[in-house]
């Protein structure tokens, strides 16, 4: 191969690397629960975080922000610490399972302490229960 050839080729190899690299870093996202999150709020500023904690339905309302854009507002629970709670406004349409639902996953950017939620994935237990087959309904060969 000729020198020109190698040079384009680092060029672009080191390039592709280099966008590779960053794309992956600016869409690293921290999973966290809802104490861990209240312990390091300050560290989260600004950041996509992925929340666990339990939802606390009787918090969930409407609100308009100022230009007029509906969001909802609730409010989640640490699982082990009842005590630690943080409030979470999710712009989207929320899941029908929303009586249901014990765990949520909320996915968003934190700003003064809120966490602006863009996702949420609920966790229904009754879906994930064991469920007893009869034994007719099981499949013989």
């Amino acid at each position: 191969m000729n020198k020109k050839v190698i040079i384009i080729l680092t060029i672009l190899f080191s390039a592709l690397s280099y966008l590779f690299i960053s794309a992956f870093l600016e869409n690293k996202m921290a999973y966290t629960s809802v104490s861990e999150f209240l312990l390091n709020k300050t560290n989260f500023e600004k950041k996509s975080l992925k929340i666990v904690g339990v939802l606390m339905i009787d918090t969930i309302s409407q609100q308009k922000d100022v230009d007029g854009r509906v969001y909802h507002q609730f409010s989640i629970e640490d699982k082990k610490d009842k005590n630690s709670r943080m409030l979470v406004q999710f712009r989207g349409v929320m899941p029908g399972n929303m009586k249901e639902a014990m765990d949520v996953i909320v996915t968003g950017v934190v700003e003064n302490g809120v966490l602006k939620a863009d996702t949420m994935i609920t966790k229904c237990p009754s879906k994930y229960e064991n469920e007893k087959k009869h034994p007719d309904s099981i499949k013989r060969n």
